[in-house]
């Protein structure tokens, strides 16, 4: 409605917002699921590109009466599409359900082999194009994807263990998201190429449950996302619908036959690996949608002249492609939102002990080192049951001794501080300052008035004079309670950790508490 116009600050913050749903949809892909499931990628990431690719080719040389360069464009504008919807799925929780990861996965395929026609095409239209010119091409991608996944795991691992600071970690994945972008751009693709490659390199240094995740998740939503949703809108002038027939039928016939295509593609790999009945629905409501994406892709076509005056394609084609995208992202969403709810409401009809498990958690954290604490909180937060949605309890032990009232302001600035890094990942915690003569029995005392399920407590570190290898006190505490207790030293962040090694004694699985601890466990991994 010409209300705002779309300037210069609409373009820029647009794009940082397609940059940012691409990160995050890479951020928060199951990478466990990515590497055990990567036929699956291939082969829908495939079958949404092809079917597509032909159907539109087919439509535009025999129906449209395009050239075939055209038609080629217009193929891989239909065959690629936008994660429009993902934000949906991030509001239901479902990030990580395997329909949604393999959408994520495929979307990245399709647009990948959509740049690569666009770059053919467009080589074929430029003079002096030749073998060279492709295979230089080819060392550039190579060159590219090995030195982000060589470089930018080191870095960041160096960066995390060495800078706490929550605001210079945000900053810092942001660096690598730009310069991710950039370099791509630089290259020859797009720049949510870059991005969604540096999502994935990112995935297991920002676990999923963290305040860093938390951070990037709102500053996404909450500027640079809507701003890119509210640019797609921008671009859309309905008036174009009432300038000719010959717009509308374009826009019908490429929207009808491309979303067809997409649907094909994902209802037959839905059905070919027997998935769920609502990971069709999601699948296709996933990448069903076009937008600054098909944009680019016309434009480019737009400014190839094939004779003096007349250009690969036209002012129709890119009304009508204008026009597709606002059809396709209401389609996309409407099927997005239902599927969604589909999968909660079929979740919730699952009794509640088997898709909990035991539904006692309650997990006290004694907290003594300021620079030790927030690791015990990070490891709690990724232990817990996030669906129980249960808070954590922190507890600082005092003795009662000349020093008590000092070491009680002391033990209460701890406790605050441990407050805030929870609440920074949306964890409630209950927290208490408590005065005891003995550590272990203050702790057991607290264990029972809190009605705690098991405790996560610090190993001592190398630097404390110990009689005995647990502690001072940790034996005494593991004699008087029958409960799990989980002792952790944790010399470096938990994201910066490249595997878990376990060692399990045997028969243990026969052990009380067995299950527990593996669930606990488990979940570190999944995060």
């Amino acid at each position: 409605m010409n209300i705002l116009k779309r300037d210069d600050s609409f373009e820029l913050f647009g794009r940082v917002g397609l940059y940012y749903i691409m990160f995050l949809a890479a951020l928060e892909m199951d990478s466990s699921a990515l590497k055990r499931d990567k036929y699956r990628f291939i082969v829908f990431g495939l079958a949404t590109f092809v079917i597509p690719f032909i159907l539109i080719y087919i439509l535009g040389t025999s129906i449209l009466h395009y050239s075939a360069a055209a038609s080629l464009l217009l193929g891989s504008l239909m065959a690629s599409n936008t994660l429009i919807a993902y934000p949906i799925v991030g509001r239901y929780g479902l990030q990580r359900n395997p329909s949604v990861s393999l959408s994520v996965g495929s979307t990245m395929i399709s647009l990948f082999l959509a740049l690569v026609v666009l770059a053919m095409t467009v080589a074929s239209h430029n003079a002096g194009s030749n073998t060279l010119f492709w295979l230089l091409f080819v060392l550039k991608v190579v060159a590219f994807c090995t030195g982000m996944t060589f470089f930018i795991p080191r870095i960041t691992r160096w960066f995390l263990r060495r800078y706490s600071d929550a605001v210079m970690q945000f900053i810092f994945i942001m660096a690598v998201l730009f310069m991710s972008a950039s370099l791509s751009a630089s290259i020859g693709l797009e720049g949510i190429f870059g991005a969604f490659l540096s999502g994935l390199i990112l995935n297991r240094y920002v676990p999923r449950l963290s305040p860093l995740m938390n951070r990037i998740e709102f500053i996404g939503n909450a500027i640079f996302i809507p701003y890119f949703l509210i640019g797609v809108g921008m671009l859309i002038n309905l008036c174009l619908l009432f300038q000719g027939r010959g717009i509308i039928w374009t826009v019908v016939a490429i929207t009808a036959v491309g979303t067809l295509g997409k649907a094909i593609a994902a209802y037959i790999t839905s059905w070919r690996f027997k998935m769920p009945h609502p990971s069709g629905h999601m699948m296709f409501g996933l990448t069903s949608a076009h937008a600054a994406g098909a944009i680019a892709i016309v434009m480019v076509g737009m400014q190839l002249e094939v004779s003096p005056g007349q250009y690969l394609m036209t002012d129709n084609m890119l009304n009508a492609v204008v026009i597709m995208i606002l059809i396709t992202c209401i389609i996309s969403s409407v099927i997005t939102e239902n599927a969604a709810k589909t999968f909660i409401l079929s979740g919730k009809n699952i009794p509640a002990d088997k898709m909990l498990g035991q539904d006692d958690e309650n997990i006290l954290i004694p907290v003594k080192y300021p620079e030790y604490a927030n690791r015990l909180i990070s490891l709690a937060v990724m232990m817990r049951n996030s669906k129980l949605n249960r808070g954590l309890i922190a507890l600082n032990l005092v003795y009662d001794d000349e020093n008590m009232r000092t070491n009680q302001e002391r033990g209460q600035q701890l406790l605050d501080q441990v407050s805030k890094y929870a609440a920074a990942t949306d964890v409630r915690m209950q927290t208490q300052v408590r005065i005891a003569a003995n550590i272990a029995n203050g702790i057991k005392h607290a264990f029972n008035e809190f009605h705690a399920s098991e405790i996560i407590i610090g190993l001592h570190s190398h630097k404390e004079i110990s009689p005995k290898f647990w502690g001072q006190f940790h034996q005494s505490l593991f004699n008087g309670l029958n409960r799990q207790i989980i002792m952790a030293r944790l010399n470096q962040p938990l994201n910066t950790i490249r595997r878990i090694q376990v060692a399990v004694p045997s028969r243990a699985q026969y052990e009380p508490g067995f299950y527990r601890w593996l669930e606990r466990l488990a979940r570190v991994y999944g995060t």
